[in-house]
């Protein structure tokens, strides 16, 4: 009887961990996470930082992937030096304009990219709103 015992204790406790282990390793919620980048460099050499014109990014970047408006531009594929964690995912680089010169630079994750995106539409949403109330 009691061996019995043990091998129902030992069983309870294998399949109880069997049941944790899925819930251990369920993936956690996808934080919007985004990190200042004080230049972009290709080679060795700083080819974009603030003050960069639209022209000089595009020269050194290409085109971007896609474009959140005229002034954000977005490259996937980047990442940041040996101090910025490997599996936060920031590898898109967002390049904010101000006068046609860079005026920010961020590595983000795809949902903080959503995130800013959506923060454009809405501003984009309520100024045209507001000149529609205006005429």
């Amino acid at each position: 009887m009691k061996t019995r015992t043990s091998y129902v204790t030992i069983l309870l406790a294998a399949f109880s961990a069997a049941l944790a282990l899925p819930l251990s390793a369920a993936p956690k919620t996808d934080s919007a996470l985004a990190h200042p980048v004080t230049y972009v460099n290709h080679l060795g050499n700083s080819v974009i930082t603030q003050g960069t014109t639209k022209f000089e990014v595009l020269q050194s970047l290409g085109s971007p992937h896609h474009r959140l408006n005229d002034n954000t531009w977005v490259y996937p594929g980047f990442r940041g030096d040996s101090t910025q964690r490997q599996d936060d995912d920031c590898s898109t680089l967002l390049i904010t304009f101000t006068d046609d010169r860079v005026s920010d630079l961020k590595l983000a994750n795809n949902r903080a990219v959503t995130v800013i995106a959506k923060q454009i539409e809405s501003k984009k949403s309520s100024s045209l709103v507001a000149t529609a109330k205006a005429k």
